[in-house]
């Protein structure tokens, strides 16, 4: 045998053992590395899993100190309404998630719970979290209570001493944990496990291991670091994280879980390339030593080097690397891998920028929203109350007329403050998406009636006409909020007589198609021209001049007909020219109609 035959065949079996021996190096090193990498991660979700809890907490936190300074329910504990108080807990507890809300004497003795109506007087669970509630203004921790997770807030009742306390109890569940998984990067199991009767029981688990999970073997939830357990589904990485929770409750431990093949399988695209380098290496060593030495070797160092550089954050690759060939395209291939990954990295980084920024936002208007409700509905509630007293005369007559209409002034104005105010308040509830209707089926023709009777005395008092064509058949019933609807029809007709001249005179025709009603409002007033009707269908924009008390008004009216119509599955439009008069058509889903409507000459 040749020497170069000899030599190749001792390079190529040489490269082989090399080769082998590195793969199998590699495969324990990536191995390895693969499990530290997935343990940090899992380490950072259990970190990531109390930060989301926390964030949960503050806000149901601010919800329910806003609760706790509702009038209604001061009123209600006041009065000793019982019914009262369950309403507000009722539909506060909606409105946040909460699974069951009470309120606690402080005697520490529950007076209504939203969950047993009925039971009274019993001692309030996890008794400790009134007093840290009363120091620190609210307090919250995890419990279990009769044999569900949740988590407790506690806020005190001022008034402005304390009367009582408000808990609400939001569980800790599946769709409670399947939510903080898909807020996780790494795609994790979460569980709840707390000691049951000597032993430990599971709580609650996400997907996808909700049908299939057992807690390890010798689980000892106090270890804190990440250990890789033994299942008979295989092996998998498991963290544990011990959570706050209220004293008295047993102890309640957070584990975050991931298969092991996952973590492998995840990774192994990146041994892909290696290895084919690999083999082309092997071949490429029987062409002889020299294309070995100079054809792969420095581009394979070349590359190694860049895929390392790639690793610790450098995306850099220098496409000339390789002129050409099967190592060229290999070059060409992770540089354009590594502009992409740089690129997605500076995405992902911008998006979390901007969802951090949105967060505050919303968490800023939320803030906004409760000192605007607290700061501006109790004086205001004030000034009306002591207006009406003054003007009634209730604590006896007063000598100069002129002060009882003064009085009357005064709460006229109070009202008209208070009505903007809840309107401002409705148009942030509703872009934040928690504004609530209460849906039932009530005849068309008592929604028409109950509009006119509001805006009748108005129009009287503007000399404005009302003419009303009702074509609805008696059967027609509308699907939806009923004090909504008639809120909505209220601001038009509202608009309607604000802005026609007196003398002149507004239409109304009601009428059904079978799926939808629809109110048709025409007036003989000014008009907008057609250009403004978009821009006026914007919150606080007005048709005239900002500066003209002429017409006054904040600018609510069209753009929360439309936000309520939209809310009911309806459509608003607007016709209008400029001293032409201007049409409005609202439209909402019926549940049933006639077969036929009523003539509108009958009407």
């Amino acid at each position: 045998m040749r020497f170069r035959n000899r030599l190749s065949f001792f390079l190529i079996l040489l490269l082989l053992i090399v080769q082998a021996v590195t793969c199998m190096f590699v495969y324990s090193y990536a191995r390895s590395s693969m499990i530290a990498s997935s343990k940090e991660q899992l380490a950072l979700a259990n970190r990531s899993f109390l930060h989301h809890l926390d964030m949960l907490a503050e806000r149901v936190a601010t919800s329910v100190e806003v609760l706790a300074l509702d009038y209604g329910l001061r009123r209600a504990i006041a009065e000793e309404d019982r019914d009262t108080t369950l309403s507000t807990l009722n539909n506060h507890g909606r409105r946040i998630g909460a699974e069951r809300m009470m309120f606690i004497d402080l005697n520490a003795r529950v007076q209504a719970d939203t969950k047993n109506p009925e039971a009274t007087g019993a001692h309030a669970p996890f008794a400790n979290l009134l007093a840290q509630a009363e120091q620190e203004g609210s307090a919250r921790a995890l419990a279990t209570l009769d044999g569900e997770t949740s988590w407790i807030i506690v806020a005190p009742i001022l008034a402005p001493t304390p009367v009582g306390y408000v808990a609400a109890f939001i569980p800790v569940d599946r769709a409670l944990l399947d939510d903080m998984r898909r807020l996780d990067a790494a795609p994790v199991s979460i569980a709840l496990v707390t000691s049951r009767r000597g032993g430990w029981g599971v709580l609650a688990i996400s997907a996808p291991r909700a049908d299939q999970f057992n807690l390890p073997q010798s689980f000892d939830p106090f270890r804190q670091d990440v250990t890789l357990s033994k299942h008979k589904n295989g092996e998998f990485l498991v963290s544990s994280l011990e959570l706050p929770t209220a004293r008295g409750s047993p102890p309640i431990f957070a584990l975050h879980e991931v298969p092991l093949n996952d973590v492998l399988n995840s990774n192994w695209r990146v041994f892909g390339p290696l290895l084919a380098i690999l083999l082309a290496s092997v071949l490429a060593a029987g062409a002889g030593a020299y294309v070995i030495a100079q054809g792969v070797s420095r581009p394979l160092e070349s590359l190694a080097a860049a895929t390392h550089r790639i690793r610790t954050g450098d995306y850099h690759v220098d496409r000339s690397i390789a002129a050409g060939g099967e190592v060229g395209q290999l070059a060409h291939a992770l540089a354009d891998m590594a502009a992409a990954i740089d690129e997605r990295e500076r995405r992902l980084i911008e998006t979390m920028r901007l969802r951090d920024e949105a967060r505050d936002d919303e968490r800023a208007k939320a803030q906004f929203i409760a000192n605007m409700s607290h700061e501006l509905r109790t004086p205001l509630n004030a000034i009306i109350g002591f207006g009406d007293i003054i003007h009634q005369q209730q604590l006896g007559p007063i000598s100069t007329q002129e002060y009882v209409a003064f009085a009357g002034y005064i709460c006229k104005g109070g009202r008209e403050l208070l009505d903007l105010h809840n309107n401002i308040l409705d148009i942030a509830r509703i872009e934040a998406g928690k504004f609530d209707l209460r849906r039932d089926h009530f005849l068309g023709v008592e929604l028409i009636e109950a509009a006119l009777d509001d805006i009748q005395p108005t129009a009287e008092s503007a000399g404005v006409a009302l003419n009303v064509r009702r074509n609805f058949a008696p059967a027609v019933r509308i699907d939806g909020d009923f004090v909504v609807l008639r809120r909505a029809i209220g601001y038009v007709l509202h608009n309607a007589v604000k802005f026609t001249p007196k003398g002149g005179r507004a239409e109304i025709v009601a009428d059904a198609n079978g799926r939808e009603a629809r109110i048709v409002v025409r007036d003989t007033g000014i008009g907008m021209r057609p250009e403004d009707i978009d821009r006026l269908r914007r919150p606080f924009q007005r048709a005239c001049d900002e500066y003209n008390t002429e017409h006054a008004g904040a600018g609510l009216g069209l753009s929360l007909t439309e936000a309520f119509l939209k809310l009911h599955g309806g459509v608003l439009v607007i016709e209008s020219a400029q001293g032409a008069g201007t049409t409005v058509t609202m439209k909402a889903p019926i549940v049933a109609a006639a077969a036929s409507l009523v003539d509108a000459r009958g009407a």
